[in-house]
């Protein structure tokens, strides 16, 4: 009886001679590529990409092997890979878990061809005289799908032998050193008043007003519930209590951002059976541009959105994962965070009710999500706001069906768009399906009157980025379907099936070359428009020279720390001053004080009417008063009613009642 093996046969000579001159010719075209590669990148050493208008400009600033950083990826990644796969061809490397491999190993020059890409846009550069977004995010997304083709069934290339706990703890290693960065990066503007009182300042006094030495009626004067319905936000009132300063605010906002990669690394390897691919895609969502920049926010600082963003990725991971009830309870904590988080609801909803057997489910969902989002933005909302309205809505400014069509077909919206899809391009392709869950706010979004809200800077995206990644993660891990031999049916060591909300059984594939190339091209895209030490951004920020030096104003933000106790001071300031007293019994930005002015608009009643100090800056181009050029008339004013000047610090001026005695 003749035996039957599911492994290929061995290859004859006509064949190995095939095999030996398409690997030529795949190596021939990958050197090309890379040389294509690496010239493009030079080109854009000396660049960096404005993520307001998506413009490119030219910057100087020393060579790093930083700025070489996507060079010393990619080359060290396709060396890796060629490791593995000569390993594979030399019957060294490990076989995948089970008999059944679930995707094929793809020739070099197969795998090459979208590098064919890279040198035509090299001489279009060369051509134009300059690079352009467009073509940067081309040359980005073409680079990691050769890379994914690649790895295509080359286990070493993605899968490893690291357990589940081992690669979830050092999945928390990489969450609390990328926190630490982001804090203390956070911390390092704070002290050179680039972080304005206006969002983290505000946010920081809403808790400080939770406290009991507050008066009861400071608690609803002007509390943050008249903005948004955030009942969730205030469960940080015991930690704060503890840890007085907006300093607290800036470890929370990237901690809660980051831990949304324990549910997708959970989903990860859950789905392709390898903890390496849940460990790669964690690693995956901590490198992701428009995360990187939400804990600075443009100076905004924390957003109580923030906290909604790992329970987002914890429902949608659980469900994806047949755990209904674990993920019903996330999925109402997420909406308790901000009543914006309704959208990404309605559109899981929606997602259920067409495309999964759970469509009663999903109709439930959605009708349970619209009656909340009108709670809370026609009750809850109003009754806290000082106006009785919900503000919010004045974002959008007048929507007839015209403006309507001209704001969704303006040129930032294609650039957002881009912006949000390109890194996740390898995995969203495949799963296009989930892209419904981010719809409904993706749409909210893209009608904002205000363009320049349309970036990464801001945080309006934060609920579509965990749906968007897990649908991502969804694709990329997506095996092939293959027809079985008899002898291998039925045999499923290793395969963890499992029963999913996609409608159809799954078989964990071994192959990681989809994650491997998501990887790549999401840590491409971080350098290109990302904040960290590994971007462009970041090689300004430590080129900065201003930013080498303490900033001599915060001599005066000392000098009223020392001389009023913050358990009884009162005091004013200008909007990045403000920042460093929120933790001060009474304190107002100026701007609250000038309430009659008509091109001003106050935030916050007049609550400070007899401050113990005017703390001023001339140069705050973040202040409402002195872009108004009203600061001056506010120093007069005060003077005028028995004011002095206590110290003055370069364009920070102090001023003080003259019969003060202060505790210096």
């Amino acid at each position: 009886m003749q035996k039957h093996h599911y492994d290929a046969a061995m290859p004859s000579d006509t064949s190995t001679q095939a095999r030996r001159k398409s690997n030529w010719i795949g190596v021939a075209l990958w050197v090309l590529g890379l040389l294509a590669f690496a010239a493009l990148w030079a080109l854009l050493d000396t660049r960096v990409v404005n993520v307001v208008t998506y413009g490119l400009s030219r910057i100087e600033v020393p060579v790093t092997w930083l700025s070489r950083f996507p060079m010393v990826l990619v080359f060290g990644v396709v060396a890796l890979i060629a490791y593995y796969r000569r390993r594979s061809e030399e019957g060294g490397a490990r076989p995948c878990s089970g008999t059944v491999h679930t995707v094929d190993g793809m020739s070099p020059a197969r795998a090459g061809l979208p590098l064919l890409g890279l040198p035509l846009i090299a001489v279009l550069w060369l051509w134009r005289g300059r690079p352009d977004y467009l073509t940067i995010c081309v040359q980005v997304v073409l680079t990691g799908l050769a890379v994914s083709r690649l790895s295509m069934g080359v286990r070493g290339a993605s899968s490893t032998r690291i357990s589940g706990n081992a690669s979830l703890a050092v999945l928390l290693v990489a969450i609390a050193a990328t926190t630490a960065w982001h804090a203390s990066t956070q911390y390092f503007y704070w002290r050179r008043l680039m972080f304005g009182y206006a969002d983290i300042g505000l946010f920081t006094r809403e808790l400080e007003h939770t406290l009991l030495w507050h008066d009861f009626a400071d608690r609803f004067a002007d509390t943050r519930m008249g903005y948004h319905c955030i009942p969730m936000f205030y469960l940080l009132a015991p930690f704060y209590a503890l840890f007085r300063s907006p300093v607290f605010l800036m470890i929370v906002a990237p901690l809660a951002l980051n831990l949304a990669a324990v549910p997708i690394h959970q989903l990860a390897r859950d789905r392709s059976g390898s903890a390496g691919t849940g460990l790669l895609m964690g690693l995956a969502w901590l490198a992701l541009p428009s995360l990187s920049r939400l804990p600075y926010a443009n100076t905004y600082g924390f957003q109580s959105i923030y906290l909604a963003v790992p329970l987002i990725a914890w429902w949608i991971s659980l469900a994806l994962r047949g755990r209904w009830a674990a993920s019903c309870v996330c999925l109402v904590l997420a909406l308790l965070c901000e009543e914006t988080v309704c959208g990404v609801a309605a559109g899981w909803g929606l997602y259920m009710a067409l495309f999964s057997e759970h469509r009663r489910a999903g109709v439930v969902i959605m009708i349970i999500s619209i009656l909340y989002l009108l709670l809370a933005t026609q009750l809850v909302i109003p009754y806290f706001a000082t106006e009785s309205s919900y503000s919010r809505l004045e974002l959008f400014g007048e929507l007839s069906p015209r403006v309507v069509l001209e704001r969704l077909f303006r040129p930032r919206v294609g650039w957002y768009l881009l912006t949000l899809a390109a890194p996740l391009f390898i995995g969203l392709i495949r799963a296009p399906r989930l892209l419904l869950v981010v719809l409904p706010t993706l749409l909210l979004i893209l009608l904002l009157k205000n363009q320049d809200y349309l970036n990464v800077k801001y945080w309006h995206q934060s609920s579509m980025l965990p749906p968007l990644f897990l649908a991502a993660v969804v694709g990329s891990t997506m095996g092939t379907r293959v027809k079985l031999p008899a002898s291998a049916q039925g045999d499923t060591r290793g395969s963890q099936k499992s029963r999913n909300l996609l409608g159809a059984w799954s078989v964990p594939s071994c192959s990681g070359g989809r994650t491997v190339g998501l990887l790549v091209t999401v840590m491409l895209f971080h350098h290109v428009i990302g904040f960290s030490p590994f971007s462009q951004a970041g090689r300004l920020h430590g080129a900065n020279e201003k930013l080498k030096t303490q900033d001599a104003r915060m001599a005066a933000v000392y000098f009223v720390r020392s001389a009023y106790p913050r358990t009884a001071g009162r005091i004013v300031a200008t909007e990045r001053l403000a920042a460093h007293f929120c933790d001060y019994y009474s304190m107002a930005p100026v701007v609250a004080l000038q309430a009659a002015v008509p091109e001003i608009r106050s935030r916050t009643p007049q609550t400070v009417t007899n401050p113990d100090a005017y703390v001023l800056d001339r140069s705050d181009g973040w202040d409402p008063v002195v872009r108004a050029g009203r600061i001056e008339s506010v120093i007069r004013d005060a003077m005028a009613r028995g004011y002095e000047v206590a110290r003055q610090v370069e364009s920070v001026i102090v001023l003080v009642r003259a019969d003060a005695t202060l505790n210096q």
